[in-house]
């Protein structure tokens, strides 16, 4: 297996913000693609040992806020970046990225996107 770079950085350290589906995705695609990879899962609520499963470290909680190990951490959708935890991370230098924003960096061919809330379901 190969290094994981990102944005020009080798990463070897990654947090996901929560582990819906959309983060449950890229842990496997890493796991998949990646060897050496550390993983740390932060939740502003509990988690349970079937979740935590497969993470080397758990933060829950006020210490989902801790002191950033990781160099890349993936938010899921519904929480917001704009949060003081999360930008204080991203101050320290850890990128904060998505699973939209890895399927558009890492893809080797265009993509074409529909925006807006008019006329999509036609």
């Amino acid at each position: 297996m190969r290094d994981f770079i990102y944005r020009g950085k080798k990463i070897k350290r990654v947090g996901f913000f929560g582990y819906g589906r959309s983060n449950l995705g890229v842990k496997e695609y890493l796991d998949k693609t990646y060897s050496g990879l550390e993983y740390t899962l932060r939740a502003d609520g509990d988690i349970t040992a079937d979740e935590g499963r497969g993470f080397g470290r758990v933060l829950c909680g006020e210490a989902a806020y801790d002191e950033p190990y990781e160099d890349v951490i993936f938010v899921t959708p519904a929480v917001r970046r704009d949060r003081e935890g999360l930008l204080k991370m991203e101050e320290r230098g850890v990128v904060l990225s998505s699973d939209a924003e890895i399927c558009t960096e890492l893809a080797k061919i265009p993509i074409f996107a529909v925006s807006g809330s008019d006329g999509k379901s036609t």
